[in-house]
């Protein structure tokens, strides 16, 4: 079987990522999207590559599995960011060629979508061989 390459290494290598969310009434970003919006959104993250929380966020953020991103502005409320309920949203890099690969999978997120919160994404390159398993989709990373 012939596996195609995604085309990426396993190390992050970009200062901002795009996430492709969902918006839900009952979020705190209501300020921001709004019922009449795209069901798709994208929104830019700082990448956080030492998946640093402020010290009022408690949840898990050293595992080997996790990408880190922070909003670009965390002192605003209404900076962009993952919320609770965005589980599952893609997380992708983007390459020179602006050819997108997903990279990470929204993990979680806390109830009242705190603006200086830690967002934790699945890193997708270390369940390739389980995808593969699987589904009989394989790919490889280069």
């Amino acid at each position: 079987m012939h596996s195609p390459s995604l085309g990426m290494t396993e190390n992050v290598h970009k200062k901002f990522f795009t996430i492709s969310d969902t918006p839900f009434k009952e979020r705190c970003a209501t300020l921001i999207f709004y019922e009449s919006d795209p069901f798709i959104h994208e929104i830019t993250m700082a990448h956080d590559p030492k998946c640093h929380p402020p010290w009022s966020d408690t949840m898990p953020s050293k595992l080997s599995d996790f990408i880190c991103a922070k909003s670009l502005n965390p002192r605003s409320p209404t900076s962009l960011r993952t919320c609770h309920g965005d589980s599952g949203a893609g997380l992708e890099q983007r390459d020179s060629y602006n050819v997108s690969t997903l990279i990470g999978i929204t993990s979680f997120g806390s109830k009242g979508c705190p603006a200086n919160e830690l967002a934790r994404f699945t890193r997708v390159s270390k369940y390739l061989n389980s995808i593969c398993e699987f589904t009989g989709v394989c790919y490889t990373i280069t």
